[in-house]
């Protein structure tokens, strides 16, 4: 099956559900002094007069029809919106096509119609059966999913007295997943103790990790770890390194809370931590899962990016107002530890505990926290910072 020219109508291009125009306020104050003109032509019989007033139905029917007639032509081709963090910036794509064959469209104002955290697209021109693409703004202000179903589009061209719009039936969805936040380098080695693959050792008997890589041979070297066959090829003593062993595994513990109407920045708090810990565990090399059975989420310790992506939306699909099941321990195993992040201030340290109350206690020097995670309050600061600023 041959893909139809770049310049023809695809299945996949989306006709408008509606159309409507509708005068502006320029083209109130316009239609004004229209009136104005006519009453005084009609007055003075002055043949200036006239020609002014016929000037001016021309250029309100010349808005009215241009470019109202071009759009008819317009068709758009929708794209999936990746999930966002919330108070990061995520481009909407917008792709069009003109179906016309003689006629440009100009001047478009692209929005959706039920977001409030979206910000609008321009297009300036359209070539006669031409493609072009827009590029919309959206930055979410809280965690959860989204629908996106409608798109308007504007036109005031030529003169900007009549507002021509089109609205498309997209329904699009996008999650908002929780905030980006920088925690503090050591905060994980003060979770449980473990070396992490960055660092690199000579084995020894019964403490070995991943394989690292071959080095030259150095004297003191076992002699188990040479690469007899690599070593004959390279015609030198090769050994191999291995990397250190990774630490133990780290559980997140949510406990259940008591169900939240509205948006609460203290379990958007805890939400983001828990996110944030299992992108640090994966840059640290230790296996962070996250424990909330009250929310459907079992998140065994993982690393690596799609743990990152699945822990991110799991937690931001949790509906805190939801009716809540049964809560319980996480299964530890031997050699892995466990942290707690309630999702109400806890009222003081705990050693097995972090307070989202406390960003002072895990957030990285010099961090703040996110507008959307700050509330009312100034951003925090760390407590490596305030004593820095106090000494």
């Amino acid at each position: 099956m041959t893909e139809p020219p770049p310049t023809a109508e695809t299945p996949e291009d989306i006709r408008p559900l509606s159309r409507r125009a509708r005068l502006g306020w320029s083209g109130v104050l316009f239609i004004f002094v229209t009136v104005f003109l006519a009453i005084g032509a009609i007055n003075s019989q002055n043949n200036l007069l006239f020609w002014v007033f016929g000037v001016a139905v021309s250029a309100v029917i010349i808005s009215g029809v241009v470019s109202g007639y071009s759009l008819l032509g317009l068709r758009m081709r929708h794209a999936p919106i990746p999930d966002t963090p919330v108070g990061t910036h995520q481009d909407i794509p917008y792709h069009f096509f003109n179906r016309n064959r003689l006629l440009p469209i100009f001047a478009l104002t692209i929005r959706e119609a039920v977001s409030n955290d979206t910000g609008a697209a321009c297009l300036l021109h359209i070539q006669p059966a031409g493609r072009a693409k827009a590029h919309g703004v959206w930055t979410p202000s809280w965690r959860g999913p989204r629908l996106f179903d409608r798109i308007i589009i504007e036109s005031r061209f030529p003169f900007g007295f009549i507002i021509k719009s089109l609205e498309f039936s997209v329904p699009r969805r996008a999650l908002a997943t929780p905030a980006t936040l920088r925690l503090a380098d050591d905060l994980l080695d003060s979770l449980g103790d473990g070396q992490t693959e960055h660092r690199v050792k000579r084995a020894r008997r019964g403490v070995v990790g991943a394989y690292f890589g071959l080095r030259a041979y150095s004297p003191g070297d076992p002699r188990r770890t040479i690469a007899w066959r690599p070593s004959a090829r390279r015609s030198e003593l090769l050994v191999v390194e291995h990397a250190e062993p990774r630490g133990p595994s780290i559980w997140v513990h949510l406990p259940r809370p008591t169900p939240v109407e509205g948006q609460d920045i203290m379990p958007e708090r805890a939400m983001a931590l828990a996110a944030a810990l299992v992108r640090a565990g994966t840059h640290a090399g230790r296996a962070v899962g996250i424990w909330a059975p009250w929310a459907g989420i079992r998140l065994r310790p993982a690393t690596g990016t799609l743990a990152e992506k699945r822990a991110a939306r799991a937690l931001a699909m949790t509906d805190l107002s939801d009716p809540q099941a049964g809560d319980s321990e996480p299964p530890i195993g031997p050699g892995e530890s466990s942290i707690t992040i309630p999702l109400r201030p806890a009222g003081g340290p705990h050693p097995g505990r972090l307070d989202p109350a406390r960003p002072e206690d895990w957030l990285a020097p010099g961090a703040t926290l996110p507008p959307a995670l700050a509330g009312s309050s100034a951003p925090a600061r760390s407590r490596r910072a305030r004593r820095k600023r106090r000494s």
